[in-house]
């Protein structure tokens, strides 16, 4: 199968590394409960792969949406500046609205962001996780971001256990 026939179906994290791989790790499994498909370097590579290419091919073939973490240090990392500008170009190229998704985990200042981010819709992780979760959610549902059905869950199967 050719990337022609595959849908974008990829929520892709961008962060830094290593300061924002707790939370990043956090956000991915709890989208990854949900059903959706995630791409972040802590959950998707793990040594030897040559990650530049994997990331150009993660967002220029399979993501539907791209997630920008926003912190005091990860606008200014060379790998977080590399993958905006490689998002914001896929974005304008192949004409995808609201692909990229900016939210901001620490008290980093709303507006001045580079790139144009801050003339977007930023989602506020900083109040609270769990609220944050709830915005972003909310967004990729109304977008129409693809869902896997998970093979059975916990309750059921929790019920053959007792």
């Amino acid at each position: 199968m050719n990337h022609a026939d595959m849908q974008r179906n990829l929520v892709f994290i961008s962060h830094a590394t290593p300061e924002d791989n707790e939370f990043t790790l956090w956000l991915s499994t709890r989208l990854k409960l949900m059903g959706y498909q995630v791409w972040s370097d802590v959950t998707q590579l793990f040594g030897g792969e040559k990650w530049w290419d994997d990331i150009e091919d993660a967002v220029e073939s399979f993501t539907c949406k791209f997630i920008v973490v926003i912190t005091r240090s990860s606008l200014s990392k060379p790998g977080v500046k590399r993958e905006i500008e490689l998002a914001l170009s896929s974005e304008k190229t192949l004409q995808l609205e609201r692909f990229v998704i900016p939210l901001i985990i620490d008290d980093s200042p709303y507006g001045g962001q580079p790139y144009g981010l801050s003339e977007r819709n930023i989602i506020d992780f900083h109040s609270g996780w769990a609220k944050g979760l709830a915005q972003l959610t909310e967004r990729l549902s109304r977008d129409g971001v693809p869902v896997e059905e998970l093979v059975g869950n916990i309750s059921s199967g929790l019920e053959h256990i007792n």
